[in-house]
């Protein structure tokens, strides 16, 4: 679990010095990360208990603040470069930013210049806010009614201005011509955007889902509210990436081999269940269901679902497999060349896997040394099935070599040449040492 630290600077009184101790406890005890809190105005209405509205537009709150409106608070915004220049370590960010309150495009930019002054640490929460009296007061009263709107539309600037260099938007509360916004966030594609909602669980969800946010933000909740809320979340995300599943299905035919990575993240039922719901989709795998420290896991899953399996990326030496294999516990295998123990152990891996009719693909995550090394492999390997590359084009990886990877179709051409086939280019690996 990660734990971490709403600062207070929303409350009757406060001080930045109060603010710098906690937040330096929290970077001294490892916290993940300390949060301030975004807050325009506590109407005078509010100490009378005569908000329009009661706290969140939640029934069980009462229509007024925790904080006096003559309060000595600071603005939530405008303490995050502070933070950054007062942190090291711990990740800093605003929960929430109400966006009708702020630019869409304004907001992305400055958010792209907070993550470079802490060092790619921000993170950024989002939420529609709930007081229209803080909409009179931040001059935009007229968004109330669409609030929620204009968060879906400040999340598709921000991911777009950080990801493009130049880009346009057109839409209901922004519009404005090709532009670039100045530097991109150090994190790519950029800070981690967390949404909040604190009503309507699959309205949060279907947000998290669409736009691939990094998670959900709450507040006050119970034990049994995380409980409904992530419950709502897991469904959503679920249904969405089934019906994801569904559309590539259509969109490729029926002849175009579709794999799915589940990466060991499922307990057996999980599996079982996505495994299921996939299959009318004619899956060729379904690769690693659950974490590779359990063989009656796997047998488990193997012996509930319709669908092939795929293991072996987690999996060290022969040995590991061994057991796999004698308890016909997957259909394919994908040892990893540089995990497993070299060029010699991937070639064992794969003599045993041919003993069983099961066919190999060389796993790969680590770059073109690994590439390499699986297809030099393959190429002498009879029950070779797919040579694994972690991205569509291997125009990344050419960067790191003297002379860049051949590709002719759909295959990697291994060149007839000493040692694996491919030079590294030092210079570029120098300049870029981490």
């Amino acid at each position: 679990m990660k734990l971490a630290l709403y600062l207070p600077n929303f409350r009757d009184e406060v001080t930045l010095r109060e603010l710098e101790d906690l937040t330096a406890l929290a970077e001294e005890l490892d916290f993940n990360s300390v949060w301030t809190l975004d807050r325009i105005v506590v109407p005078e209405a509010s100490d009378r208990g005569e908000l329009q509205y009661p706290f969140g537009m939640m029934s069980e709150f009462p229509p007024g603040m925790p904080v006096i409106a003559r309060g000595k608070w600071f603005q939530g915004m405008t303490l995050i470069p502070w933070l950054a220049a007062k942190t090291q370590k711990v990740r800093i960010g605003m929960s929430i930013i109400d966006t009708p309150y702020r630019a869409p495009g304004v907001l992305a930019a400055e958010l792209a210049t907070q993550d470079h002054l802490s060092g790619g640490r921000l993170n950024v929460g989002v939420g529609s806010g709930w007081m229209p009296e803080e909409f009179a007061a931040a001059s935009v009263p007229h968004l109330f009614a669409r609030r929620h709107a204009h968060v879906r539309e400040t999340i598709e600037i921000m991911q777009g201005i950080w990801t493009n260099e130049l880009f346009e938007y057109h839409g209901e509360f922004a519009d404005f011509p090709l532009s670039g916004f100045g530097h991109k966030p150090v994190q790519k594609p950029g800070p981690p955007i967390y949404f909040s909602g604190l009503k309507d669980p699959k309205r949060s969800a279907r947000r998290i889902a669409k736009y691939g946010l990094h998670g959900w933000i709450g507040i006050q909740d119970s034990p049994e509210d995380i409980r409904r809320w992530r419950g709502e979340i897991e469904r959503e995300l679920e249904n969405r990436g089934v019906a994801m599943i569904e559309g590539i299905r259509k969109a490729i035919g029926p002849d175009i081999q579709l794999l799915i990575d589940a990466h060991a993240m499922y307990n057996v039922p999980t599996a079982v269940r996505l495994a299921t719901r996939l299959a009318p989709y004619d899956i060729t795998w379904f690769e690693e269901p659950v974490p590779p420290e359990s063989y009656e896991a796997l047998a488990n899953v193997r012996n509930q679902v319709p669908t092939r399996i795929c293991v072996g990326e987690r999996l060290y030496t022969r040995f590991e497999f061994l057991p796999v294999l004698n308890r016909h516990l997957t259909d394919y295998v994908m040892p990893d060349v540089t995990w497993t123990g070299g060029i010699s152990e991937l070639k064992k891996i794969a003599t045993l896997a041919e003993t069983f009719y099961i066919p190999i693909s060389p796993h790969d995550a680590s770059g073109p040394v690994n590439l390499m090394a699986g297809a030099q492999v393959s190429i002498s390997t009879p029950n070779f099935y797919k040579l694994e590359a972690r991205r569509v084009k291997l125009d990344f990886y050419n960067a790191f070599l003297e002379e860049p990877l051949k590709i002719d179709g759909d295959a990697l051409v291994v060149p007839n040449v000493p040692g694996l086939g491919v030079k590294l280019n030092v210079e570029y690996l120098e300049k870029h040492e981490v």
